[in-house]
């Protein structure tokens, strides 16, 4: 809870509960005290009673502006590596569910969304992109709609195996024949260091 701006918007809003219910509302502006002046002055008036002070709802907020907030209030807790695959997580999600409320994803949208990316990655990279979208949606909503019935994909815990003396050759030749010239030193780096 508190101030964020989405995604690369200049604006800030602002988040948080009263009576269990979330409010979340934009200040309009580009300075952050302002946003922290006006949820302080919301928060004062709900909670003396103050006329004309109500809770205004927000309306259902869109899968991917929603998901965009989230990963903004987080980006301070999270590793680089963490934001960059949260990031990419979002292209994936973006594409499926769109702007669609996040209280009107059901169990079938998700089902849906696992068995489209299923054939491009792996089960891994799918469960992490659910994840996220799962925690956007928060415990209560996810509860609500989809836990009951929602499995994981499943995902290799294997590690490989080792080339054998012929792969090597052939992946070495192919890296030989790449016009990238890096490729082949970090290739062979790799097999000398395992």
């Amino acid at each position: 809870m508190g101030v964020f701006k989405r995604g690369n918007s200049k604006i800030w809003h602002y988040e948080f509960k009263f009576n269990g219910e979330r409010i979340q509302v934009s200040s309009k502006s580009t300075r952050r005290s302002v946003a922290e002046g006006m949820e302080r002055r919301h928060r004062h008036d709900l909670e003396t009673g103050q006329p004309g002070a109500s809770v205004r709802k927000q309306r259902s907020e869109g899968c991917t502006d929603a998901i965009e907030a989230f990963i903004e209030r987080q980006r301070k807790h999270w590793a680089r590596n963490t934001i960059l695959q949260n990031e990419n997580s979002l292209k994936a999600l973006r594409k499926h569910f769109g702007q669609k409320p996040l209280n009107k994803i059901t169990f079938e949208d998700i089902d849906a969304f696992q068995t489209e990316r299923y054939k491009a990655v792996s089960g891994r990279s799918v469960n992490i992109e659910v994840l996220l979208l799962k925690m956007t949606m928060g415990k209560r909503l996810w509860a609500i709609n989809i836990a009951e019935r929602y499995k994981t994909l499943p995902s290799r815990s294997d590690i490989g195996r080792a080339l054998n003396d012929n792969e090597i050759t052939r992946l070495l030749d192919a890296c030989k024949a790449s016009s990238s010239k890096g490729l082949y030193p970090a290739v062979l780096l790799s097999i000398h260091t395992g």
